[in-house]
């Protein structure tokens, strides 16, 4: 089964469901996403997703920090960061420092070619 078929034949059942309860059911992506996405959640992510910075630029602007904090806002937990290695000593300290006052963990971080020794 493809995985586009079974994601509609789930949100058919779920419908279903709601129609023969009498209760009215949001659409299944909405329902999925309670509570996640919505700026200013204090609900977290059930898996350790990490997104990197730049992911949310547009949204979060260019300064790292503030790119951490929307990712928490978020429910993200973790970050992974493949350029920490050209990172000054200084961005450094000021990131560890946000994720610890987020409560937030490093995932993986690459050892870039265009850093390498």
């Amino acid at each position: 089964m493809e995985r586009r078929d079974f994601v509609a034949s789930v949100g058919s059942v779920v419908a279903g469901v709601g129609v023969a309860s009498g209760k009215e059911t949001p659409p299944l992506a909405e329902g999925a996403r309670a509570g996640w996405g919505a700026s200013g959640s204090s609900r977290a992510f059930s898996l350790d997703y990490a997104p990197h910075f730049g992911m949310f630029r547009n949204a979060g602007g260019d300064d790292v920090v503030a790119q951490l904090e929307y990712m928490h806002d978020q429910g993200f937990r973790s970050m992974e960061d493949n350029g920490m290695r050209g990172r000054s000593v200084a961005d450094q300290e000021r990131i560890a420092a946000a994720m610890s006052r987020l409560g937030m963990r490093m995932g993986i971080f690459v050892l870039n070619p265009e850093t390498a020794w």
